[in-house]
């Protein structure tokens, strides 16, 4: 299938489809990592896809994974990372400038 678009949206369109291209890379990766027994997806070369899964088995990445875990779940971080009940009114920021 071809898509046609105007030039002036070029850069719109590009950047629309890296997002989302990069939201579905990252998802698959993520799933390819609980599962080290998945296949290769067929789009990444079999020596990349070898490469990937030791690193994935290696200790530095668990022990980087685990660290990341932390760091989320942290008590410092939790109204950065957590939901904060929506978005502050007008009203609200207009009182704390």
């Amino acid at each position: 299938v071809y898509y046609t678009w105007p030039k002036s949206r070029e850069k719109e369109v590009r950047g629309v489809f890296s997002k989302l291209a990069s939201d579905h890379i990252r998802r698959q990766f993520q799933i390819a990592r609980k599962t080290l027994h998945i296949p290769n997806p067929g789009w990444v070369p079999d020596a990349a896809w070898d490469i990937i899964r030791a690193y994935w088995r290696s200790p530095q990445f668990k022990a980087l994974q685990e660290q990341n875990k932390k760091n989320r779940n942290a008590d410092g971080f939790a109204g950065k990372s957590g939901y904060r009940g929506g978005r502050i009114s007008t009203c609200a920021h207009r009182q704390r400038l």
